[in-house]
């Protein structure tokens, strides 16, 4: 039986993201010591027949050294992040998707990279995954306008 949160844990290399958009590997730590506001959006629903839980979380990390992969460990991991914002555990709308939207900003400098963990679980303790589920992330820089370097369109709504 699936008791816990089935989670789903993504790293973000953002330097690595940044210089495939042009910056130099120095700019690109430049630009993420200036912390600037990180989005993510993601949709989440659960199953008709059973209904969930999701819990979404973004942080941001310099630190060396694999995420943890078990939940309830990498809840203490995320303690050390240099930043992080979290939905906590909502209710999961069996009949549609809706728009989940996390926003980092203000986070210490030192980021490099990105850790996004999608979490879910089910009401009513069947055993298999059931319950919560997710679709269509998306990881972006909140900015007015984009340095000098970066791609035309990159962070922005215009995409």
């Amino acid at each position: 039986m699936q008791h816990s949160w089935p989670s789903l844990v993504q790293e973000v290399d953002l330097v690595g993201a940044l210089e495939e958009r042009g910056l130099s590997r120095q700019a690109a730590c430049a630009f993420l010591d200036a912390s600037p506001p990180l989005v993510l959006e993601v949709c989440t629903a659960s199953r008709w027949d059973c209904e969930g839980w999701t819990d979404v979380t973004l942080a941001v990390d310099g630190r060396a050294g694999q995420v943890p992969l078990e939940y309830n460990e990498l809840q203490g991991w995320l303690g050390g992040a240099l930043g992080a914002a979290k939905t906590g555990r909502r209710d999961a709308d069996s009949t549609r998707w809706r728009r989940c939207c996390l926003r980092l900003a203000g986070y210490r400098s030192g980021a490099r990279r990105a850790v996004v963990v999608l979490a879910g679980s089910e009401h009513r303790f069947w055993a298999g995954f059931y319950g919560g589920k997710f679709a269509a992330p998306v990881l972006r820089f909140e900015m007015e306008a984009a340095p000098s370097g970066v791609g035309q369109g990159y962070g922005t709504d215009d995409e």
